[in-house]
């Protein structure tokens, strides 16, 4: 199962500086922790199992119904119901990508296809996968065409946004000829480009399902709340039916309003994300890695060292890339954070 772990184990490490998960460098915002802590009487209740105040409040950001949404405990517990409730027979992944969509179709029938992506083009998705699904219907018999492509954008673990034509080409591809299209959009409020998001397309097109969630834009991996998005309604009540009553706790619906309401504190964030990103890419190249473009707020390298394990001795923890597929030993990520925190990391690195 080592394919399939994560970053943030803090819990097998002394760690005194997690850059293996990427979340909001600022830190949950103090407001959200006053709601948790104030709101802590109404945990003696069941929380609604509609969540219709935090649908209402979400729906009215994204300019979107709220039968369009369906919350789950995380984002992970998402992907999991939607791929049950799509019960693909055959799926197109490009990799490197986050392992837990793999995690997900574990226990299914789905034949899964592979896409890698070219390092010299820093793991950026082109248009690789329309051109097959143009081949697939040119050429029937040769290869089959999906049911489910699953997309993260900007892609993990290497930061690369989608360009804009090829998302909106593959989107059209997907409606003509019945395919789903999972589109993983966790990093993008975070990279500032939430006008680039795939929600603005799901009116017109009930084969998109838009996943994103708090965990990343708010720091608050702990509460666990996800946000899937989709016009398509046998769709999203098949996932329903696939998620238990309650599966968002009352905390995380508290959390998850106060949070909505923190747009300077988001604003703040993207603007420091772009600036310690440049800062920390030009420091790592000075150190001799390999050092891929991101959009998002974490940073792809390459290196002939230890990373992970000299950095332990440091009390620093990176995410260790080789179980990724597509990639091999050698491969780090580090989240981007702030300048005090990225300082250390790279002092620590200097130092071996």
């Amino acid at each position: 199962m080592e394919r399939f772990m994560h970053g943030g184990d803090r819990y097998k490490n002394t760690v005194k500086l997690d850059f293996s998960i990427n979340i909001n460098p600022l830190g949950m915002p103090k407001q959200v922790k006053q709601a948790i802590y104030y709101g802590i009487a109404e945990m003696e209740y069941y929380p609604d199992p509609s969540c219709e105040r935090l649908k209402r409040k979400i729906a009215k950001k994204r300019k979107v119904s709220e039968w369009n949404i369906i919350l789950g405990n995380g984002a992970c517990e998402l992907i999991y119901a939607v791929i049950r409730a799509i019960a693909p027979s055959h799926v197109w992944i490009p990799i490197p990508s986050f392992t837990e969509y793999e995690r997900a179709l574990w226990n299914t029938n789905a034949k899964i296809t592979w896409f890698p992506l070219k390092k010299e083009q820093d793991f950026c998705i082109g248009n690789e996968l329309s051109q097959a699904i143009l081949e697939a219907v040119n050429q029937p018999g040769k290869k089959q065409i999906p049911d489910l492509i699953v997309l993260c954008n900007p892609n993990n673990p290497n930061g690369k946004l989608i360009p804009h034509s090829i998302q909106k080409e593959l989107m059209e591809l997907c409606k003509k000829y019945g395919i789903y299209l999972l589109i993983d959009e966790c990093f993008l409020e975070l990279s500032g480009k939430l006008d680039r998001s795939a929600v603005a397309n799901i009116s017109e097109n009930p084969y998109i399902f838009v996943l994103d969630a708090f965990t990343k834009t708010y720091a608050m991996p702990g509460i666990r709340l996800g946000v899937g998005y989709s016009s398509n309604r046998v769709l999203l009540e098949t996932m329903q039916l696939q998620l238990p009553q309650w599966n968002v706790s009352g905390m995380a619906q508290i959390a998850g309003l106060k949070a909505l309401e923190e747009e300077a504190y988001v604003k703040e964030a993207v603007a420091l994300i772009k600036m310690e990103r440049r800062w920390l890419m030009d420091e790592l190249k000075q150190l001799n890695c390999h050092v891929f473009s991101s959009d998002a707020n974490y940073v792809l390298f390459q290196s002939v060292k230890d990373w992970k394990q000299l950095l332990l001795n440091s009390q620093i923890l990176i995410r260790d890339c080789q179980n990724y597929r597509g990639l091999t030993k050698g491969f780090y990520r580090v989240a981007v954070q702030t300048r005090e925190k990225n300082q250390r990391l790279i002092e620590a690195m200097r130092k071996e």
